[in-house]
């Protein structure tokens, strides 16, 4: 029906046609086969290629929709394959067991995300792994990241903008690179952009709006004692918690207290008063990013690059305007 021969259809249907058949003749392929009704016999596959079509992507948790944007943009791109989510904490006794044990299925290729792609380095995973989000510290393996620079770029120069210069900042208490990279790069910004003193007085909490609203309370006392005009959160879930309980306190926003953050989810955008001033850090596309890398290494191909990089930008949107009794000073 497909009007091919049958070597052609074989290597469709087995995921052998990258580089060796046309798009057109693969679609032609796909087509014919969706009209015939036809199911792949998975068993008998993995058999003839030495291949289960199954990919693992280990995440810390789905509590937080950033990872299940992640999945989504990887679901996406690898929608041929079998996707086996792996939700663990690298703090977790059991990451490693965990892992092991996946790779005892036979997974063709894996999706680390960071900080646990350090250990499943470690492992020596005899299979193909791309590592999602590991900015700054160096790794053998092929990664997908964010150009924090940018967006951190323009979010100091706003702040400064705005004449803020002490800051509250809501870290993640899951440590791992990105998140390090975030507070540290932030602050170096700030201090480059104006000649007054700039600080940064940080705490941790879980990613919930609940958590990071319960420390917010704790500590506001003290951040406002300290002159903190403006908080930064690790990420959009916990700046909502921040603007939650800052509403409760009857701490106006963004009159009393700005505050901005990384990530940008698409309830960021509705967020009261006037949406959350975020920077775009898209799961999605990191997912898409990811798969895309892993499945040329899957096939056997050599990528043109191994470390792919991201493009981020600041949204600026009412939850940050001048700081208290001032007029914003320009940089």
């Amino acid at each position: 029906m497909a009007g091919v021969s049958t070597s052609t259809v074989s290597l469709v249907i087995n995921g052998k046609a990258a580089g060796r058949v046309s798009q057109e003749t693969q679609d032609r392929v796909h087509a014919a086969v969706q009209h015939l009704g036809y199911r792949i016999d998975g068993v008998a596959r993995s058999l003839a290629t030495g291949r289960r079509n199954s990919v693992a992507l280990t995440v810390p948790d789905l509590v937080n929709p950033y990872f299940s944007q992640v999945t989504m943009g990887v679901a996406e791109g690898l929608g041929d394959y079998q996707l086996m989510l792996l939700v663990t904490r690298v703090d977790d006794d059991r990451f490693t067991v965990n892992v092991e044990n996946m790779l005892a299925e036979r997974v063709d290729g894996v999706l680390a995300e960071a900080p646990g792609a350090r250990l499943v380095e470690e492992l020596d995973v005899p299979c193909p792994v791309v590592v999602l989000d590991r900015p700054t510290q160096g790794t053998t393996l092929p990664h997908v990241d964010f150009d924090l620079a940018k967006g951190v770029r323009e979010l100091a120069a706003h702040l400064v903008e705005l004449g803020h210069r002490h800051l509250g900042y809501v870290d993640a208490a899951r440590q791992g690179p990105t998140f390090q990279t975030r507070r540290q790069l932030l602050l170096r910004r700030m201090r480059g952009l104006t000649e007054d003193p700039v600080t940064l007085s940080t705490t941790r909490s879980a990613t919930t709006v609940e958590e990071a609203a319960a420390e917010f309370r704790q500590r506001w006392p003290q951040w406002r004692a300290d002159g903190v005009s403006c908080v930064v959160c690790a990420t959009d879930i916990q700046a909502y918690g921040v603007v939650d309980a800052a509403q409760e306190l009857g701490i106006a926003v963004p009159g009393e207290l700005s505050v901005a953050a990384f990530d940008d989810l698409p309830f960021s955008k509705i967020l009261a008063p006037g949406g959350l001033t975020t920077i775009t850090l898209s799961g999605y596309e990191l997912g898409l990013r990811s798969a895309a890398l892993l499945r040329e290494l899957m096939d056997g191909r050599r990528p043109e690059e191994t470390h792919v990089r991201l493009s981020c930008e600041l949204q600026v949107r009412g939850t940050t305007g001048p700081k208290k009794g001032r007029r914003a000073k320009r940089a």
